[in-house]
């Protein structure tokens, strides 16, 4: 096993505890001020938080792939205040994987968040856009929480290697097109015409400058 540290590239779903050998506030990362060369992994934290109490072990994924995400946008941490950021992500994780694990529902963590994307894309998702009088501020942001969570969704898989594809990965997809409703900026609402096939992660990079996983 690898051992996790802030300027380093390989990483492992377990963190090392060696790497952790300086001690950080947690406050750096616990309020979420995320270096500015980090900032797209703002919205991964931000979710994290908000699912904690419900599903720890959801949350600890979102945190994992914020942190394999800060490795690829700055692997040497030479940003300002990256490596203590890093750092103390590194801890939390740490800290937070064994009750984590302890608490997940589904016998792998690719399930668990298959489950609790699922859940949330039919209890919020779907509820919000079928209601009379949709709120489109709180749809927008049901979608983009959709967003990041499926986007750990592909994170998590690829890591498993999922040989066959649940049936609720299926929904999933296949919700990821239905963009009915939604309104387009006039930039993209040409293309969308054109070629037909945009689906609702094209509408979160329209809408928020949201990256899908690839």
């Amino acid at each position: 096993m690898s051992t996790l540290d802030p300027g380093q590239q390989t990483l492992t779903r377990r963190p090392s505890r060696s790497a952790a050998t300086t001690t950080f506030s947690t406050e750096v990362f616990d309020n979420e001020v995320v270096p500015s060369s980090l900032g797209s992994i703002a919205p991964i934290l931000r979710i994290a938080n908000e699912i904690e109490n419900e599903r720890p072990r959801v949350a600890y994924l979102c945190r994992f792939y914020a942190f394999e995400k800060a490795h690829r946008l700055d692997p040497n941490s030479g940003g300002r205040g990256v490596r203590q950021f890093k750092t103390s992500l590194l801890q939390r994780l740490e800290r937070d994987n064994a009750s984590s694990l302890a608490s997940r529902l589904k016998k792998t963590d690719a399930r668990e968040i298959e489950s609790f994307y699922q859940q949330y894309y039919e209890h919020y998702v779907r509820a919000l856009d079928q209601g009379d009088q949709a709120d489109r501020a709180q749809l927008g942001k049901a979608y983009q929480t959709a967003g990041v969570l499926f986007e750990v969704l592909c994170a998590v898989n690829k890591t498993e290697k999922v040989e066959e594809v649940a049936p609720e990965v299926k929904a999933a997809v296949s919700a990821l097109w239905n963009t009915r409703g939604l309104n387009w900026p006039a930039a993209f609402e040409q293309q969308r015409q054109k070629a037909g096939d945009l689906d609702l992660l094209d509408w979160l990079r329209a809408m928020f400058g949201f990256q899908a996983c690839v």
